[in-house]
Parts: C-alpha cells; structure tokens; sequence
C-alpha cells in the first residue's frame, strides 16, 4: 500500500460519512472505486466510493441503474449522493463474491453450479426485461446474500451497464467494455453488446467456477490490445466439446446456445434453466441451496433433503441409524471457519449406495444421507 493509499483509507475509516455511516474496513477495490463495509445504529452496510474528479462518473450511472432495477437478487440501494471528495452509494451488505469463494475452493461441484446458474440465468432474465444489459459479467460481481439471504446469489457493480434496444447496433472498434477474460466473442471484435453478450460472459464465468481456471487466463502479451487479440482468437478456436469434456452435455449446449444468438435474439430463459434442473434430477440431487461451502450446523433433519446431521447425543438420530433408516458417512473435513467440504460429503454418500464402503460407528457430528 502506497502513502496516498493509506492516506485516504485514514481518511475514510475516521470520516463519518451522510453524518451517520462509519467505515469499518474495504471489502474490494475496482479500477473505478473502492467499496467499505460501515455500520450505522448497529447495522452493517456497504459504501460504494467513486472521486468525484473522476471522469467516467460510473457511480451516477450505477445508482441510476440500480434505483431503475431493485428487485429480487439485486443489492438494495439505500442512499446515493456526494460527502465530502466522493461521490457514495449507500447499500444493503452482501456476503463473498464468487472470486472469494472459488480462491478458496479452488473448483465448485456441479450440484452447487446448477443451483448457481439457475439463480444467475433469473437475474439476467430480470435485468434484460427492464431493456437492461449488464456489460461485465464475472465472479467478482456475484455475491452470496447474508443472514436469511445467505442462500440466494446477487449480481453487482452496475457501474458499465445501459440500455438496451434490439433495433440500434453500431460498433465500436477502439473500447473494450468488460473484463476480456469473460468477455463474449463478440464484445472482442469491437461488437455493441448485447443479451446474449450477458449469457456468453456468464458460460466462462461458469466453466471458470467448475475448472478453477480458463485456458486464456496466462496469456503473455506485449500490451493489452495484443492480450485482447490472443484471447478472441483463443476463444475462436477452442473446441467445445474438448472444453465441456467429462460434463453433463447440457453444459455443452448451454455454451453453444449463448454463442449462436443473434444480436437482437431474445433468449429462452426458461429453457436454459430447465436443463440445469435436468440436471440436478439425473444427478439425484435437489434445489435445496446447498452449497459446497454450506455449513453442515446449520442443517436440520428433514425428509425432504438428502443432506442431514447426525448427533451422537441426540436419542433419535442414533435410534434412526441404529434402525438403518440412513447410511452414516465417516468423514468430514472441518476448515477454520467451521466449514465442511460438502463434496467430500457427497462422493462418500456414493461410495456407500455402491456398497465399496462399510458403514461405521457414528462420530459427534457426521454428514449423512437419507435414503
């Protein structure tokens, strides 16, 4: 951190901000501002910070945006103005982005994926019918909700978003908008984006979270227009199917389908959510927001899930394995945040149904499955 960094981050923490809002710690920092974590009257909120000196004013744009949109899945603005030398929105304080998690992770299961995607595909389905299109699809702007909304998945930074018309097309050979790595075929040749530009970015960003990484992230370049240059022609020439290969094939058509849309083409929202509840049915698993990083305390018996908990001190969860009403699981894998790897989970939950591993004596607090 540079003098000028700590500086204005000095600033930031010891300012009080629309006369209410203390910043507690930076939570991330783009090339257009720096986003805090504050609390006001012992709730907890995000500060969006852009200079005003800035001559993008992506701030103005996004709040805009973002008052245009509120509804399901999207952050909720509270206030937007100018205090002091920034320009600040004020929203509701969302979880991990998925860049976080996947750092940590280092690669997500199909189940968490497929439920994933389906939220992501809703999303951009909302946003598109408000003749909206979102410009920079990636993980870092998809966050995990908090509290009672830890569950669902939200889009962020709208700082590159417009409007969108299917009858206006121009292009525009000069300015890249977007992160390259995710950016659509399209958006590289110096195309006008458009909905099915959202849906390519979000194929990548998806086989990003499933492989943990994308062939054309270490591409060594002079600049970054040759950098530009060497990932369109690697995007070009990838094969597809190499590419999805050892996936369900849905993922295959997925990326084939946001590749052939037209510009002005309205995507069938509904049939590409369907093939990942496909596939989620052929794998056996539910739409029960269960993720990879869930925390296995916090589930609860229920019939109507396949992942529950067994406490050696709880009479009827030893009744019910003693009764072989469930198939115990022997291993978990704690982290230091009190996290379980739910993979791990799920691959010994198969291992047991193909009878190549014995049942064994129950531990304080075992994964297991109902069957």
């Amino acid at each position: 951190m540079s003098v000028d960094e700590y500086e204005e981050e000095k600033e930031i923490t010891s300012t009080l901000f629309f006369h209410k809002y203390h910043c507690i710690e930076k939570i991330s920092e783009g090339s257009f501002g720096k986003i805090y974590k504050a609390e006001y009257n012992k709730n907890y909120y995000a500060l969006k910070f852009e200079k005003k000196e800035n001559k993008y004013n992506t701030l103005n744009n996004e709040a805009q945006i973002l008052k245009y949109i509120q509804g399901p899945h999207i952050p909720k603005i509270i206030q937007y103005g100018y205090s002091g030398k920034y320009n600040i929105i004020v929203m509701e304080l969302l979880g991990k982005n998925l860049e976080q998690i996947i750092s940590k992770y280092k690669r997500l299961s199909i189940k968490t994926i497929c439920i994933l995607l389906i939220q992501m595909i809703s999303i951009l389905e909302y946003i598109h019918s408000k003749n909206i299109i979102h410009r920079d699809i990636k993980p870092e702007n998809f966050a995990m909700g908090k509290d009672i909304n830890e569950k669902y998945v939200y889009l962020l930074d709208f700082g590159l978003a417009k409007t969108f018309y299917s009858y206006h097309r121009k292009i525009n050979t000069k300015i890249l908008t977007g992160t390259p790595i995710y950016a659509s075929i399209n958006s590289l040749k110096g195309f006008d984006q458009s909905r099915r530009d959202d849906l390519e970015g979000l194929s990548y960003v998806i086989m990003y979270l499933l492989k943990g990484n994308l062939p054309w992230n270490e591409i060594k370049a002079k600049d970054k227009y040759d950098r530009y240059k060497k990932i369109l022609k690697q995007k070009i020439e990838i094969n597809i199917s190499d590419f999805c290969k050892n996936l369900p094939f849905e993922f295959e058509y997925f990326f084939n389908y946001c590749r052939i849309l037209k510009y002005e083409q309205k995507p069938n929202y509904e049939k590409l959510r369907q093939l990942f509840y496909d596939v989620l049915k052929k794998e056996s698993f539910e739409m029960d927001y269960i993720y990879d990083w869930s925390n296995i305390n916090n589930l609860k018996m229920n019939d109507n899930k396949k992942l529950c908990l067994i406490d050696e001190n709880n009479d009827n969860d030893i009744n019910n394995y003693k009764n072989n009403k469930f198939y115990e699981i022997n291993y978990i894998l704690n982290t230091n945040e009190g996290e379980y790897d739910l993979n791990n989970l799920y691959n010994e939950y198969n291992l047991i149904k193909n009878n190549k591993r014995k049942r064994e004596k129950v531990k304080s607090f075992c994964g297991c499955f109902i069957f």
